[in-house]
């Protein structure tokens, strides 16, 4: 049974990808070239796709939506493990490590 946070969160997830749709299909699109059976944390995510030419959006939870988007669009899927983040502002605290599925 889901918590009332995870709905809540849900929510909140699906608000920020509705007010953000073409950045988020922009996203998407880039996500579907990331390399083969390369791991990434979604921070290295990211990353690679500021350097690929994806703007900042304009709530930075976006980032979150797209990497669930990008889940449950079966392009990328959780390894089980986890890497602490590199960001100053994120404290070393330990995030997931995804794969690009061979579906994408």
């Amino acid at each position: 049974m889901r918590t009332e946070g995870e709905i809540a969160g849900d929510t909140a997830i699906a608000c920020v990808q509705a007010s953000h749709s073409a950045w988020m299909e922009r996203g998407i699109a880039l996500i579907r070239t990331f390399p083969m059976c390369e791991e990434a944390t979604g921070e290295d995510i990211r990353m690679w796709l500021g350097e690929r030419g994806l703007t900042e959006p304009d709530h930075h939870n976006a980032w979150g939506g797209l990497i669930r988007w990008a889940i449950s669009q079966e392009l990328i899927e959780a390894t089980g493990k986890y890497l602490p983040m590199k960001a100053e502002k994120s404290h070393g605290r330990k995030t997931p490590v995804y794969i690009r599925t061979l579906t994408a």
